[in-house]
């Protein structure tokens, strides 16, 4: 039996090629998502982790030191 239509986003790179998988970009302050597939949600702590992974880079080759942390609490 037939289903209603449904609207789904879908970023695409400057030429048009459409992005099948995460697109992470690093910025100076920051590392942006910018696609994540409807799929996104069972891959979320891989995202995550590399997320995490390439702020810590940055972090390190700008000198930034993270806050002292006492019982879980930053200080």
């Amino acid at each position: 039996r037939p289903a209603p239509s449904g609207v789904r986003t879908q970023a695409l790179l400057r030429d048009g090629t459409p992005v099948d998988d995460f697109l992470l970009r690093d910025a100076p302050h920051a590392v942006h998502v910018l696609h994540a597939p409807p799929t996104a949600a069972t891959a979320s702590l891989p995202l995550g982790r590399e997320v995490a992974r390439r702020a810590l880079l940055r972090a390190h080759a700008t000198g930034w030191k993270p806050p002292a942390v006492k019982s879980g609490h930053c200080v």
